[in-house]
């Protein structure tokens, strides 16, 4: 090796090496705040009528078949993106006209087998196949960009990423991990990646839970972390590049779910689902956790096919938690609500009518002050 071949290596090791560095730097989390405990009582909850916000009803028509099971929503402009376990759809966000598809099922370019997730980057729409390891591309017209082959990194042993997070500053990313693969005992939950993909390191402080199901993250761009939740887990937890730490807990008193404690998410859905057979009611199953200004929304449900709206007031040390539900004979809330700006989208199925799409009431966020 020359001296200036050596100079040269010792050169690039250092840029790489400062590059991490500002990696780790930049993706700081904010200061702890802490464990905040909020009880929740059935006995208050709050009816929301549909008149009190504004419907809009999906479209139906022949171009856009019926949306089934709903997993996600994007918004973005003119539109909103609708994910479902087969297919990505577009709407317009002011009239619920269908737009487009994206992609569709097949393993050509901009073809799917099956899809984990959906996220939007300046304007860009991802879908990814885990399946096939494929991250897809496309314009908001629906025309495919790119198909990426080995999008996150497979290489390392134990990780099995299969969630990809921006983080709220942009300037890495969060990945979630979803399984062990059979190299290691337990596996990180998270783990910090570059704007390159390249793996930075492992966020302690939480392993994935054993049979663990879909997990989704909300970000909390005011303290600069994201916040995440599991199934038939009374808390909520937020992420940082550095910990995954309890940041909300729920207090459902004598509607608590008992096995909260056991590891393995598949034997507690059972659990869970047996004792609503057999007549037992429980408040739990908080999910959709999401964030305006002091306030933190999330959604949970009795297991009678009834869900509710928690709302915890974080600049209140006591009477900092109210619970809502929509209240119409035609129309029942789902699962899934998002906030967009400064107004709460809740989703509605539509009792009267079986082939109708889903509908979306928007409700302004300050509402819930």
């Amino acid at each position: 090796m020359t001296l200036n071949t050596y100079r040269a290596s010792i050169k690039s090791a250092i840029v790489a090496v400062a590059a991490t560095m500002l990696i780790l730097m930049s993706c700081s989390g904010p200061k702890d705040r802490g464990l905040i405990t909020v009880t929740a009582d059935m006995n208050a909850v709050t009816d929301i009528p549909v008149s009190e916000g504004r419907l809009i009803p999906l479209d139906n028509s022949d171009s856009c078949a019926l949306l089934d099971n709903v997993i996600n929503i994007e918004m973005d402009k003119d539109r909103f993106y609708v994910l479902t376990r087969k297919s990505v759809k577009s709407f317009d966000n002011g009239d619920g006209r269908y737009l487009t598809t994206y992609g569709s099922i097949g393993q050509g370019p901009g073809e799917y087998t099956s899809i984990k997730q959906m996220w939007l980057e300046d304007g860009i729409l991802y879908i990814y196949d885990f399946n096939t390891n494929i991250a897809h591309s496309f314009k908001p017209d629906g025309s495919t960009i790119a198909s990426t082959k080995e999008y996150y990194d497979r290489k390392t042993p134990g990780m099995g990423p299969t969630s990809k997070f921006p983080y709220p500053d942009n300037s890495c990313y969060i990945m979630l991990n979803t399984y062990t693969d059979g190299t290691t005992d337990t596996n990180p939950l998270a783990s910090v990646h570059d704007k390159d993909m390249n793996r930075i390191k492992p966020v302690e402080g939480r392993n994935v839970p054993g049979g663990n199901l879909d997990n989704q993250v909300a970000a909390d761009p005011a303290n600069n972390r994201l916040l995440y939740w599991e199934a038939l887990k009374d808390t909520i937890f937020a992420i940082t590049t550095d910990t995954i730490k309890p940041a909300y807990a729920v207090d459902f008193g004598k509607l608590r779910f008992p096995d909260q404690d056991n590891n393995n998410v598949f034997e507690k859905m059972y659990a869970f689902s047996n004792a609503i057979k057999n007549g037992a009611e429980y408040a739990t199953l908080i999910q959709n956790v999401q964030k305006w200004d002091n306030l933190v929304f999330f959604v949970f449900t009795t297991g009678k096919s009834r869900f509710f709206i928690g709302v915890i007031d974080e600049d209140k040390d006591t009477d900092n938690m109210k619970i809502y539900r929509i209240d119409d004979p035609r129309y029942s809330q789902k699962a899934l609500i998002k906030i967009f700006g400064d107004d709460l989208y809740v989703l509605l199925n539509d009792e009267e009518d079986e082939d109708a799409n889903p509908a979306l009431l928007v409700i302004p966020a300050k509402k819930f002050k």
